[in-house]
C-alpha cells in the first residue's frame, strides 16, 4: 500500500479506521497538510484504507444543469439576527446542528468543533448529554480540515447528523453503516479547500506577516455581516477582495480537490451553500439551501428558529456556478493521469498548472499592494481552464 499525495483530498478517514495504527502522519509545517505515509511493518495489508478513500471514488458530474433540476431550492436563516450576522451567511447548518439536538430530533452529530490547536477545530460527535453552542460551531474554515481524524468516536444512536464536504461526507457515511439506525447528511458546499499559505497570503493583503501556524493568535474568515470579512490578528479584509486570487484563481488548492467534481456532495440529504451572485448586497445573511431527498425536507421542516423561502430554479441559478463546475470536471481526467499526454486535454491542464504555479511564486513574493490592484489582477488574469 502506498499513498498517493497528489490525491489525498486530507479527509483523515485513512487514519481513523487503521486498527493497527500502520498509517503515520505529521502535519507540514508551511502548507498545513498532513503527510501521510504507510508502516509497511505494521500493514497486515486488510484494504480497510483504500476502502474508506474518497479519492478512489468518481464524483465527475457529467450534465451539471441536469443535476440541478432534479433539486428543490430554499433560502434561509437563522430567525435570531445576531446569530444570522455573526455566520458566514445565514447560520442554517449551525441551527439544524443545534436544534436538532435540542429537539431530540438527532440523538447524534459529527461535526466540527472549535480548538485552540491549528487547525483549530476538529472531528467532534455530539449527543443530548453535550449539545454545542452557538459559538462552539466554527463558522466558515479556509484552510484543510482532517474533519474524519476522530470519527472513531461516534457512538451507536437512532438517528445521526453527519456534517461536512463530499469527501468527508462519502468517508463518514461508509464507516457509520449499520452503526446508526437512521442518517442524515448535510453537506457544505465546497470546490476546493486550501492549504495554509493561502491564509498566509489573505493576511497580508489584511496588513498582517504570518510566517507560521503560532503566529495566528486570532482569525475569522468570515461572518460580520455578508458577505463578511477576514480577520487576522485584529486586522480585517473585505471577503471579496481576499477571496479574487486564491478562490478565483484556484490557488493553494489542497491537491485532491482537483478530482472531486460534485461540490454538492454524493448521496446526501442537504446542501448548505452561500448565495453568491443572487445576492449582492451587504445585509445580515442568507444561505442557499439545496433539497436532495424527501429526508432532506423534513430536515428543513422539523427545525425550530428556522426560516426557509422556496425558490425556483431560474432564481438560483447563478449561484450554482455551471461553468466552473464544468471547466473544474473536464480537467478531472488530466488530475487523475487518465489522459493521453498528445490530448488538448492535457495541454490545457499543464497550462492550468504551470498559471497556478507562477501566480503562487509571484504572490508569495509580493509584499502586500492595495486593495484596488488584488481586484484589477483578478480580472486582468484570465482563467487558463
Amino acid at each position: 500500500m502506498q499513498v498517493d499525495a497528489s490525491l489525498c483530498q486530507q479527509c483523515g478517514a485513512c487514519i481513523a479506521v487503521c486498527s493497527k495504527n500502520a498509517i503515520v502522519y505529521h502535519r507540514n509545517p508551511i502548507n498545513g497538510l498532513l503527510k501521510i505515509d504507510i508502516d509497511q511493518d505494521k500493514c497486515v495489508r486488510c484494504g480497510l484504507c483504500k476502502k474508506i478513500c474518497p479519492a478512489n471514488k468518481h464524483t465527475k458530474l457529467n450534465d451539471i444543469r441536469d443535476f440541478c433540476k432534479q433539486k428543490e431550492y430554499y433560502i434561509g436563516h437563522n430567525t435570531d439576527d445576531a446569530i444570522r450576522k455573526k455566520a458566514s451567511s445565514g447560520g442554517v447548518a449551525r441551527t439544524i446542528i443545534i436544534e436538532g439536538l435540542k429537539s431530540g430530533f438527532f440523538d447524534g452529530v459529527y461535526t466540527l468543533k472549535k480548538t485552540d490547536k491549528y487547525p483549530f477545530v476538529e472531528g467532534h460527535f455530539y449527543t443530548a448529554n453535550e449539545i454545542p453552542d452557538y459559538d462552539d460551531i466554527p463558522k466558515s474554515i479556509y484552510h484543510s480540515v482532517p474533519l474524519n481524524l476522530n470519527m472513531r468516536t461516534i457512538q451507536r444512536c437512532e438517528r445521526i447528523l453527519i456534517v461536512g464536504t463530499t469527501c468527508q461526507l462519502m468517508a463518514l457515511h461508509q464507516y457509520i453503516k449499520g452503526k446508526c439506525k437512521e442518517v442524515y447528511s448535510l453537506c457544505i458546499f465546497c470546490k476546493q479547500q486550501k492549504s495554509f499559505e493561502s491564509t498566509k497570503f489573505i493576511a497580508k493583503i489584511a496588513g498582517v506577516k504570518i510566517n507560521s501556524f503560532q503566529d495566528l493568535k486570532h482569525f475569522s474568515y468570515r461572518g460580520n455581516g455578508w458577505p463578511g470579512y477576514c480577520s487576522f490578528n485584529g486586522k480585517s479584509v473585505p471577503w471579496g477582495i481576499a477571496a479574487s486570487m486564491p478562490f478565483g484563481k484556484k490557488l493553494w488548492t489542497v491537491p485532491g480537490c482537483n478530482i472531486c467534481g460534485n461540490p454538492f456532495g454524493t448521496d446526501v440529504d442537504i446542501t448548505v451553500m452561500d448565495p453568491w451572485c443572487i445576492e449582492n448586497k451587504s445585509g445580515t445573511g442568507n444561505n442557499l439551501i439545496i433539497v436532495h431527498t424527501e429526508k432532506g425536507r423534513i430536515l428543513l421542516k422539523q427545525t425550530p428558529n428556522l426560516y426557509v423561502q422556496k425558490k425556483t430554479l431560474a432564481q438560483v441559478e447563478l449561484a450554482l456556478m455551471y461553468t466552473d463546475i464544468i471547466k473544474k470536471n473536464n480537467l478531472i481526467p488530466y488530475f487523475r493521469n487518465e489522459c493521453d499526454t498528445r490530448t488538448t486535454l492535457y495541454k490545457k491542464g499543464r497550462a492550468v498548472e504551470r498559471q497556478r504555479k507562477r501566480l503562487r511564486r509571484w504572490l508569495t513574493i509580493l509584499p502586500g499592494m492595495p486593495l484596488i490592484v488584488y481586484r484589477i489582477l483578478n480580472r486582468l488574469i484570465k482563467d487558463k481552464r
